[in-house]
């Protein structure tokens, strides 16, 4: 379960993303990002019910990993020093791998689940395009299917390219899913869901919906 302190605490990190700020409320960031990390591990512990490949990796420490709250500011004009939200991402063998993720977003008024594949390697955006060249179908099933349309409608869009990618012709039947650069799809968390006892089921709802697209966009991983 996640604390209301949880939310409170990055409401008010929102508005004072400093280090003074931060640094006078280490100690209660510590213990909130230790409840979250706990909350994460539970959750792997469900998935491994239902996902053989979490199961398998369970004990590994990359299999769940929850988001360092320090932002890379170098190369960015928001230099606000701190994230305000917490993230999490569970995936069999860490994210090196190149499988597909379950995914964990809190953040005041923007907290969000589901999973896929976010902006990949060029390697594994290569398989992945493979993959779907020789068995779109396949991939349509999944997303038609009614529990992954009820839980998410569709993969998102908001990644793909204006043209076919390169050395791709623009007329084959997948074309349409051959311009995507992430392959993901997300579901909404209200606050009060977020702070709900029944978060933990929700949460695995929402991840079961999006095992069936994790293991396509895992095959040859």
């Amino acid at each position: 379960m996640i604390s209301k302190n949880t939310l409170t605490f990055l409401s008010s990190l929102a508005q004072h993303n400093n280090r003074e700020w931060f640094e006078s409320h280490k100690d209660e960031f510590r213990a909130l990002h230790e409840e979250f990390v706990a909350f994460g591990n539970e959750i792997a512990g469900e998935i491994a019910r239902f996902d053989p490949a979490v199961r398998q990796h369970l004990l590994d420490p990359k299999t769940v990993k929850v988001f360092r709250i320090y932002r890379d500011a170098r190369f960015s004009h928001d230099k606000r020093p701190y994230k305000t939200n917490f993230g999490l991402v569970i995936t069999p063998g860490g994210m090196e791998r190149g499988a597909g993720v379950y995914y964990l977003h809190i953040e005041p008024g923007g907290s969000f689940v589901g999973g896929g594949l976010y902006r990949p390697s060029a390697a594994v955006l290569n398989r992945v395009r493979k993959r779907i060249a020789s068995d779109h179908k396949k991939l349509r099933a999944i997303l038609r299917a009614k529990t992954f349309k009820s839980v998410f409608g569709a993969l998102s869009e908001d990644d793909m390219l204006k043209t076919a990618p390169r050395g791709i012709s623009p007329e084959p039947p997948a074309i349409d899913l051959l311009k995507l650069k992430s392959f993901t799809a997300i579901t909404g968390l209200r606050n009060a869901d977020v702070t709900s006892p029944g978060l933990a089921k929700q949460v695995i709802t929402v991840f079961k919906a999006i095992k069936p697209l994790n293991d396509f966009l895992s095959h040859g991983a």
